[in-house]
């Protein structure tokens, strides 16, 4: 093995044993960036023209949205639960990784169920000008961490029957086809 391909792999395990907490990582620093670019740099006075009158939809509007989603990681939780106790994917259960799967279905739930809460709040307090702001980069960050995560979760789904039919072609060859 070449010393680029022993990094490449160090690197993947790094990725594959942490990609929850850099996810966190990146969507921090770009919520920190907005929020700089509202404390500093006229972000502030652009997003309050742009809702002036329209704070409690906007709010309303990411409450929904947020709740949206949050029902569609549950049932695809449930989803994942109903094959996961499949027998093919015993292997799957009994991985290293398994735990990794139920902390990414864990961070995505707690994530939009954050979003959906901040944004009722935001919805309450909607009339006063200390919140708003404030609040809207706090959810902004959140949006963009739930993006992320969503995309893990879908990422996730897509990959399922792909590992079961592996699985089961791995099961197959074990028991001699019977």
């Amino acid at each position: 093995m070449t010393p680029s391909e022993r990094w490449s792999s160090r690197a993947w395990d790094w990725w594959a044993a942490n990609f929850l907490l850099v996810e966190f990582v990146a969507a921090a620093l770009v919520g920190v960036s907005f929020r700089l670019w509202v404390a500093y740099f006229g972000g502030g006075s652009a997003i309050s023209d742009d809702l002036y009158q329209n704070w409690s939809t906007f709010f309303s509007t990411l409450a929904s949205l947020f709740g949206a989603l949050f029902g569609f990681v549950v049932t695809a939780n449930a989803i994942i639960v109903a094959l996961v106790s499949d027998k093919v994917m015993k292997l799957f259960r009994e991985g290293k990784r398994v735990h990794q799967l139920w902390d990414s279905f864990l961070q995505t739930n707690a994530t939009l169920g954050i979003g959906a809460s901040l944004s009722v709040i935001g919805l309450v307090f909607s009339r006063s000008d200390s919140v708003r702001l404030p609040l809207t980069c706090i959810l902004f960050f959140i949006g963009v961490l739930a993006s992320v995560r969503l995309v893990r979760i879908l990422w996730l789904l897509d990959s399922l029957p792909r590992l079961r039919d592996r699985l089961s072609s791995k099961a197959e060859a074990e028991t001699g086809g019977s």
